[in-house]
């Protein structure tokens, strides 16, 4: 009866150049061994002593190119936008029978056809969801390198462009959440940055009235997701340079058409305008009707109001009224 082996391995010399395998198998595993097989059933690819039930390794110095391939290759022809090249998929067992169950996997698939130049892929993530034992696109990373999460599809678009993260979903899951947990003074945050240098890494200062930064907000017309309902936006106000980043921030919102429009600038100084983009004091309104109020002061308590114009006849008014019945209420200087 022959001696069970603790280990065997396949080497160079255990494989005849037919490929046919050696039947005297080694059981003392030398580094020459390409393929080994331990006595808890470890399979190593590279290595004699693997540490997981499959490790993979190469014994080179620097950069180790090499891997694990999963794919497809056909005898004739190319692969077509949407079909699958292979999974890594996740498996355990359920119920009293043991029957094997898939919970998770990722995906590559054909992003677009593949030709002698191009090969476009995307990679999908799934997960089973309670009461199901299919697992569930949940998120998606592109050929164009875009992440989309929750309900797969770039529906949004910003002026005919795609975002290059897209969270999508009914409920909390169409929020986003920054936690910061520490016993610092400091919160979390959501950062908006600009460069005028393309290259990750490299700095190109901006230039006067370039745009820093956005919050758009965007509602479905029933056409599409790309129509401005209203927009905060970051705008350089004047020239940067090192450490030193003049800026305005701007309101703007959509009065009933496919844009939005400057309401409210405050300006790199403080000074704040409704109804210009250069305000000169504090607070400056400005009105471009005639004989019109400009702004109203109101005590909602009081029923009363404070409103300042012009009249017809081009002369500054300041008149006090009822907030209900809008008749005129005296005003008392002290």
């Amino acid at each position: 009866m022959a001696t069970k082996a603790s280990r065997i391995a396949l080497a160079g010399s255990n494989i005849s150049s037919t490929g046919e395998v050696d039947a005297d198998l080694l059981d003392n595993i030398d580094s020459a061994a390409f393929l080994s097989l331990d006595s808890n059933g470890r399979l190593g690819i590279g290595i004699p002593s693997p540490m997981s039930q499959l490790h993979v390794n190469k014994d080179v110095a620097g950069h180790n190119t090499n891997g694990i391939t999963i794919g497809k290759v056909e005898a004739n022809g190319w692969i077509d936008i949407n079909e699958e090249m292979g999974r890594l998929s996740w498996s355990a067992s359920y119920g009293s029978s043991y029957t094997p169950g898939i919970g998770a996997y990722i995906s590559a698939k054909a992003d677009a056809n593949w030709d002698g130049n191009e090969t476009p892929t995307r990679l999908g993530f799934f997960t089973a969801p309670e009461s199901s034992t299919t697992p569930v696109e949940r998120m998606r990373i592109d050929s164009s390198g875009r992440l989309t999460v929750g309900s797969i599809g770039t529906d949004t678009t910003l002026s005919g462009g795609q975002p290059g993260l897209q969270v999508t979903g009914s409920g909390f899951n169409g929020y986003m959440a920054a936690v910061r947990r520490d016993s610092s003074v400091y919160s979390s945050g959501l950062l908006l940055a600009k460069s005028r240098n393309s290259s990750a890494d490299s700095f190109t200062a901006l230039q006067d009235n370039d745009k820093i930064g956005s919050i758009i907000f965007i509602g479905d017309d029933g056409t599409d997701l790309d129509t401005y309902g209203a927009m905060i936006q970051a705008e350089v106000n004047g020239t940067p340079s090192q450490n030193n980043m003049p800026a305005d921030l701007i309101l703007s919102t959509n009065s009933g058409t496919s844009a939005v429009t400057e309401r409210m600038r405050i300006r790199k100084d403080g000074n704040v305008g409704i109804g210009t983009n250069n305000p000169g004091y504090k607070l400056q309104v400005d009105h471009g009707t005639a004989a019109q109020y400009a702004s109203s002061i109101r005590n909602t308590a009081d029923n009363l109001q404070l409103l300042l114009g012009t009249t017809t006849g081009g002369l500054l008014n300041i008149q006090g009224k009822t907030i209900s019945s809008n008749a005129a209420y005296q005003i008392a200087l002290n």
